[in-house]
């Protein structure tokens, strides 16, 4: 477990692996993970990144993924995210992979069509109570939008 989230770009032997980073699993961090603009920092670091893990940590501002221009896969399970507009207006297009369980914002009304509607590929959200069906349609009444 690191100590402190922000000992990741600031350790030397680390920062070499940074720019050919393309997986970072930040789970079960205690405190504010992305305090102090470590997304930012993390965005500007490791330009490669696609794969972002963060379940179960204090993240409810997703902002700082705006910066991954190459991110495919986001994780936040469990992390308290309420707003629809909080994932939707951060997302980039190139997420594939998208995965908000345990989250209250999934349960929102119109959640699916707005990630859908910015997110062009072919989206997979991971969530239990979520059907397929439920997910192809969200799908088909975005790209109508």
């Amino acid at each position: 477990m690191i100590d402190q989230i922000d000992d990741l770009l600031n350790n030397c032997s680390l920062s070499n692996y940074l720019p050919n980073l393309c997986l970072l699993n930040i789970s079960n961090q205690p405190g504010d993970v992305f305090a102090d603009d470590f997304g930012l920092n993390l965005a500007t670091n490791a330009p490669r990144l696609e794969i972002l893990i963060c379940d179960q940590i204090n993240c409810t501002d997703l902002s700082f993924v705006k910066e991954c221009k190459s991110l495919r896969q986001l994780s936040c399970k469990q992390n308290m995210i309420d707003q629809i507009e909080d994932v939707v207006q951060y997302l980039p297009q190139t997420v594939v992979s998208l995965n908000l369980a345990g989250n209250n914002v999934v349960k929102k009304r119109g959640f699916l069509e707005m990630v859908c509607s910015v997110c062009r590929g072919m989206l997979v959200l991971n969530d239990k109570k979520l059907s397929a069906q439920q997910v192809e349609f969200a799908i088909l009444k975005a790209s109508r939008m």
